[in-house]
């Protein structure tokens, strides 16, 4: 038993890990649920940017609440009341009757809505920290929002005791065992706790006289013991196939991850990486798995090609119609003549490469079992990309297969003949299938450069568009709108003063209208009279970076008596490997990078390397212009204009609005 030693210690703390991983994606999961008798407000915003979450620390029983969406019960109440913690710069709207307007019942037309009111309490932490109430009403398309006279002490930097009690046309707020009272109506609509953009976590949640449950987890001890007791046992049954203990520790120890990934922020590598189909609550649980199934797998498929006795042809049929069996009940695949013609697929390329090789007269000794085998474990792979094609399961199929070659050709290393070519041709169409199995899935359209097209807060585009946008800055050449990444042309007109308007596609974005005149420096212009020229030099996609590098050419044309700068988005909100200031030095320093990066921009495994390496930086890092770049790059741009100029900064108006 003392040689086992070793290996039981090492199996109950990685299974220990595995528990961790299973406790805090159940604690993540029921934090990310609605409570018992409450709704959450539908998620209006595409891609959600964890970097500016905040870090607020989960504990157990707590609710967790962030951008802009808000819980509400079905039935309105006179009391409310609550516990919740912010982050920094974060902010807590407790309304006792929800506004018309931020109500679920009142986003379309409703007779009922138009002269509600809303009375509630706003805490936040931003800037000098503050608490007041509201009230406020929607009448005649306007949000009208008063701050009632009711002195109460800020936030608190820990918990926040919140009550709302309403009674005899009186409004009692309470916050942190201080109170004060307003007179004033009360809406008919439902409660609504609604966050800013940072996470608020709330607990002891109670509405009327209703106490709600909190959402606890199993508890965590518990789950550490289950863990380790798996993973012991199921290394010892390991040990009964002869594997020897290193083998068996190696492989295993794949399973330790699980304790990294669970104090990592998930939610952010997961955007990184822009993969939003992987479940990134259980990856704790799920990355370790699949790395330790893969190691195994592929060593025990190594074994049953060295096995001594003969192993039957019928057993590869065995795992085949597994894996046809999980492909029809898979929901990621259409109708039913989807499911017959990928069962088609998984159950043929085994086959159809066991005859090649038969034909070959070559050595294939359990070698159907073990392409069957990795045919089912194909079918997992197509099914967690979410594919949208049905030729994807034969990419996935065929990748596996070339896989299991690889294995047997490694197995058999003195006895393959062309042993060299065979590995290189199968590592080949190992790497074809890859790309096309992700091409036809999710994976593979958020991964490319199209992805640039439908995505917001755009990540991958930057291949292509930076390095184009670096060649127009050295040309220098204006063009026509739509501009295409350049300024577009402007004239001087004489005897008048000239206002010139800098910043990203909410300035002059090309495509996004269709003609320039429809964007604000325009209406400006028109508001302004003749005695003013409003010059549009937005460009969308634009940065600070491109607006300083523009002006050191272009300060003596443009000449402005006023220049503003509406910009911040494209600064903070795309991320680059490296900020733009260092690519584009790079680039100039390589300009064979420019058609290389070109080329491998249209596939999707280089891709994928690449958002795993972005996803390595810190979150706070990975802006294209970091905000210390950002300061230079305003202070250089102040230098260059003309002393006269009088500058006007704006912070682009988004929703969200990423202020924090």
């Amino acid at each position: 038993m003392k040689k086992y030693a070793w290996l039981i210690i090492l199996s109950f703390i990685v299974g220990a890990g595995l528990g961790e991983g299973y406790w805090k994606g159940e604690l993540r999961l029921l934090a990310d649920t609605a409570p018992g008798g409450w709704n959450r407000e539908p998620n209006t915003i595409p891609y959600k940017l964890a970097a500016l979450q905040g870090e607020l620390a989960l504990n157990e029983g707590e609710w967790a609440l962030d951008f802009y969406r808000g819980i509400f019960p079905a039935k309105r109440t006179n009391e409310l009341s609550l516990d919740a913690r912010l982050s920094h710069e974060g902010q807590l709207e407790t309304w006792l009757s929800s506004p018309a307007k931020q109500h679920h019942k009142c986003n379309r037309p409703n007779p009922r809505c138009g002269s509600m009111i809303g009375v509630g309490l706003l805490i936040e932490d931003i800037g000098t920290p503050s608490s007041s109430v509201l009230l406020q009403r929607y009448v005649n398309g306007r949000i009208k929002r008063q701050v009632l006279k009711c002195e109460l002490p800020p936030p608190s930097k820990e918990v926040n005791q919140i009550s709302l009690n309403y009674a005899k046309g009186l409004l009692t707020v309470g916050l942190n065992g201080e109170s004060c009272s307003v007179e004033t109506k009360l809406g008919v609509l439902p409660p609504l706790i609604r966050p800013g953009i940072r996470e608020v976590h709330i607990t002891n949640l109670k509405y009327g006289s209703r106490d709600t449950p909190l959402p606890l987890p199993k508890p965590r001890f518990l789950m550490w013991l289950l863990g380790g007791i798996l993973i012991t046992g199921l290394s010892m049954l390991e040990t009964k196939t002869k594997a020897s203990l290193k083998t068996i520790m190696t492989t295993t120890a794949f399973l330790g991850l699980s304790w990294f990934l669970c104090f990592a922020d998930l939610k952010a590598w997961v955007e990184s990486m822009r993969a939003s189909w992987i479940p990134w609550r259980w990856l704790p649980l799920l990355l370790p798995c699949s790395l330790a199934l893969f190691v195994k797998a592929t060593y025990y498929s190594s074994r049953v090609l060295r096995a001594r006795y003969s192993v039957p042809f019928i057993w590869g049929f065995i795992p085949i119609f597994l894996g046809i069996l999980i492909l029809q009940m898979a929901p990621a695949i259409g109708g039913s003549w989807e499911k017959v013609l990928a069962s088609v697929i998984v159950a043929v390329i085994p086959l159809l490469l066991v005859w090649f090789m038969h034909r070959l007269s070559i050595r294939t000794n359990g070698l159907f079992l073990l392409l069957g085998l990795w045919s089912m474990v194909s079918v997992g792979a197509y099914i967690m990309t979410d594919p949208l094609h049905i030729w994807s399961v034969m990419w996935c199929s065929i990748g596996a297969c070339m896989w299991a070659i690889l294995i047997w050709a490694n197995t058999w290393v003195g006895q393959v003949r062309a042993y060299n070519w065979v590995c290189l041709l199968a590592s080949t169409i190992l790497f074809i299938a890859s790309e096309g199995m992700l091409r036809g899935s999710v994976a593979g359209r958020q991964w490319s450069n199209q992805g640039a097209k439908t995505e917001v807060n755009d990540v991958f585009g930057w291949i292509s568009t930076a390095n184009e946008g670096f060649s127009l800055m050295e040309k220098g050449e204006h063009t026509k709108y739509p501009d295409k990444g350049y300024p577009v042309s402007f004239s001087n007109i004489k005897d008048r003063k000239r206002i010139v308007a800098f910043g990203g596609s909410t300035t002059g974005g090309a495509f996004q209208n269709d003609d320039i005149k429809q964007f604000y420096p325009a209406k400006l212009e028109q508001n302004l009279g003749k005695q003013w020229q409003v010059i549009n030099q937005g460009v969308g996609g634009w940065t600070t970076w491109h607006i300083r590098e523009y002006i050191q050419k272009k300060a003596a044309d443009l000449s402005p008596d006023i220049a503003t700068f509406y910009i911040g988005h494209n600064d903070l909100l795309t991320f680059t490997p490296l900020p733009y200031e260092q690519l584009y030095n790079a680039w100039k320093r390589n300009p064979n990078a420019k058609s290389l990066s070109h080329f491998l921009g249209d596939f999707r495994l280089y891709h994928a390397l690449r958002h795993t390496l972005i996803s390595l930086r810190p979150a706070q890092r990975r802006a294209a212009v970091p905000l210390d770049h950002a300061q230079k790059n305003l202070e250089t741009i102040l230098e260059l204009l003309p002393k006269s100029t009088s500058v006007i900064l704006m912070s682009e108006g988004l929703s969200p609005d990423p202020g924090p």
